[in-house]
């Protein structure tokens, strides 16, 4: 079959390529430059701007949209770090801005704030949520600060609307503070 040598070969080989070479952990990268792609002795950190390697890697890239590039450059720092809830990142991954009034965003580490939908306005910048329309008031646009007064003779059905109906015949609402009244047979 085999020779004994070609065991002890494969041994030595084998000893040889398990405890001398490894793969570099995440955050440093393989300077072999692809020649060894795998198993190799030295490894160098990634440059800081381009700071997230996979274990094993051959090259470094930069931080995903809605993440940030983490300066604290001790060992075991996260590479980078999720912009928070409220704000929005860039596409290269080295700022993040709040959301702007009439739009919101839930979580962290996103690249978007989402506009308010109808019946919803947001009136402050980094907003987590939307705020519902009160009763009687409504916005029927995305992205909007502030709700609307519903015009006289119409009213809403349920706080959060997009839009005013008619009131029934014979009333009419009448707004003198955040409390309707409902007068009915007129003024």
């Amino acid at each position: 079959m085999f020779p004994p040598s070609f065991f002890f070969l494969f041994f030595v080989f084998f000893f040889f390529v398990v405890f001398f070479f490894k793969d570099c952990p995440a955050g440093w990268l393989n300077p072999d430059n692809k020649i060894a792609a795998v198993n190799h002795q030295t490894c160098d950190r990634c440059p800081q701007s381009l700071p997230v390697s996979g274990v094993g890697a051959f090259y470094c890239f930069g931080c995903p949209a809605g993440w940030l590039k983490n300066n604290d450059t001790n060992d075991g720092a996260p590479a980078c770090i999720a912009c928070l809830s409220g704000t929005q990142g860039n596409s290269e991954g080295t700022l993040c801005s709040n959301c702007s009034a009439g739009t919101y965003q839930p979580n962290n580490g996103t690249a978007f704030c989402l506009p308010c939908i109808p019946g919803r306005y947001s009136n402050h910048p980094m907003s987590v949520k939307c705020q519902i329309c009160e009763q009687n008031k409504y916005t029927n646009r995305t992205s909007q600060t502030v709700c609307e007064n519903c015009p006289e003779g119409k009213r809403t059905s349920l706080p959060g609307s997009a839009s005013c109906i008619p009131c029934d015949a014979g009333k009419q609402e009448i707004l003198y503070s955040a409390t309707p009244f409902v007068v009915v047979g007129g003024i």
